[in-house]
């Protein structure tokens, strides 16, 4: 299963690799956005089997997901993440699903 926040606007698209990970400005983030209006330690996204978790850290410019400001929002695939203000991303979700077993041996 491949999950990616693919940018949108200027700057490098992240696989998600980890089931927590963390974004901001800090070397100790696992995605680092180099840039003022992102905090040193933004916000984290939370990996689930179907969606993900984004929750701001206190930041300062805020996280959205589709547009809409959250503190912590549900994201799936396709939608828009927008950390920030100014860096865009849709999560991209390639999940696998195993063949349906049609019951003859």
């Amino acid at each position: 299963m491949a999950i990616q926040l693919v940018a949108l606007s200027e700057g490098a698209s992240f696989n998600l690799e980890k089931p927590i990970v963390l974004i901001g400005r800090h070397e100790e983030c696992d995605i680092i956005i180099d840039s003022r209006k992102v905090s040193r330690k933004h916000c984290c996204i939370v990996l689930f089997k179907d969606h993900a978790m984004v929750r701001d850290l206190g930041s300062t410019n805020g996280v959205k997901v589709d547009g809409k400001s959250v503190i912590e929002g549900k994201i799936l695939p396709g939608q828009e993440l927008c950390i920030g203000g100014h860096h865009r991303y849709v999560l991209h979700w390639d999940i696998q699903e195993p063949a349906a077993k049609n019951g003859h041996s």
